[in-house]
């Protein structure tokens, strides 16, 4: 369980320190590279828990395919 909850802690870590550092600027690179950074953790807490690369790829497309139509009526929306 704790184990599961590192990448957020990570993330939300990762985050509160970008901001600090760079402020306003935070959200064009630094942010990004938090995220990818505690999605490489998550990574590594599957293949810790005995995942298999193919299942966290099957879990990435999952995610990517259910989140894909808001993040486009998002994008469509922000004039």
């Amino acid at each position: 369980m704790l184990l599961s909850l590192a990448p957020i802690i990570l993330l939300v870590a990762l985050l509160s320190a970008s901001v600090a550092l760079f402020g306003s600027d935070a959200s064009y690179g630094p942010n990004q590279v938090a995220l990818i950074i505690a999605s490489a953790a998550t990574m590594l807490v599957g293949w810790r828990r005995g995942m298999s690369w193919q299942a966290i790829q099957d879990g990435m497309v999952s995610a990517i395919t259910v989140s894909i139509m808001p993040m486009m009526i998002l994008l469509s929306s922000a004039h």
